[in-house]
């Protein structure tokens, strides 16, 4: 019961507050692969909400040896998330191409 009063709280806080315009969460999933109906599941990605005037949610999510990253954004508030989208590729590819270098 606490848990959804304290949710509802930052739900009508939240559009007020001033503090904050970018949330990340990283969620560790499980290493194994799952299953449904039989079927594996390839690949999961996480869906991150947009509330009151935050302006980018990242979410990263470990499944199965993958990390998949997902941004969203509010068009009107942060139009350059492509810019930010790009930056992290890069930074990805560059940290690939050092691990792999170290690696041989």
């Amino acid at each position: 019961m606490s848990f959804a009063v304290v949710q509802r709280a930052s739900y009508r806080l939240l559009a007020r507050q001033r503090y904050v315009n970018l949330w990340v969460t990283n969620v560790p999933g499980p290493p194994v692969p799952l299953y449904l109906a039989g079927a594996p599941l390839l690949e999961l990605f996480p869906v991150v909400p947009i509330l009151g005037n935050l302006t980018l949610g990242v979410g990263v999510f470990s499944y199965a040896g993958q990390l998949n990253l997902t941004a969203v954004a509010d068009r009107d508030t942060c139009p350059d998330v492509e810019v930010f989208a790009q930056g992290v590729r890069s930074t990805l590819d560059e940290l690939a191409r050092s691990v792999l270098a170290s690696a041989s």
